[in-house]
Parts: structure tokens; C-alpha cells; sequence
């Protein structure tokens, strides 16, 4: 999986903004990749797409799964 519009290729631990906040990467269920704190027998019934821990109060996790929500992720600098 890569950043749209982007060769940049997405990984698990990679700091990054979604919707202009910023969070990290947790999970690629495509890639099969999962972070110690989400951990594939937790969240690969989703089928497809990646996980964002937003770095707010509440850690909200967003589950990305169409090219439309990805649309909005990028690399922090």
C-alpha cells in the first residue's frame, strides 16, 4: 500500500496526518501487518484497509478502507 498520489510506500509505526491531525499507523490488513497494541486476531475480520491511532485524548482509531478515506492520509513531515 503506498500514500495517494504518492511511490511512498505505508507502514506499520509511520507518523502521519489524516484529515490535518496527527496519528500513526497501527495496522495494514492488506500487507498483514499489525502493531503489538492491534494485533491481527483483533482486527483482521475487517477484511481490508488500515488502521490510524489519531494522537488525541481519546486515541480514536479510524479504519480506513476505500481509496476516498486514504485520500486524506499523508506522511508527516
Amino acid at each position: 500500500m503506498k500514500y495517494w498520489g504518492s511511490e511512498q510506500v505505508v507502514r506499520v509505526g509511520d507518523k502521519v496526518l489524516y484529515a490535518g491531525a496527527p496519528g500513526t499507523i497501527v495496522f495494514i490488513i492488506d500487507d498483514d501487518s499489525y502493531s503489538d497494541r492491534y494485533p491481527r486476531e483483533h482486527w483482521s475480520y475487517l477484511g481490508r484497509g488500515l488502521g490510524v491511532e489519531l494522537q488525541d485524548e481519546a486515541q480514536t482509531l479510524y479504519h480506513l478502507n476505500s481509496a476516498e478515506e486514504e485520500e486524506d492520509l499523508e506522511p508527516a513531515s
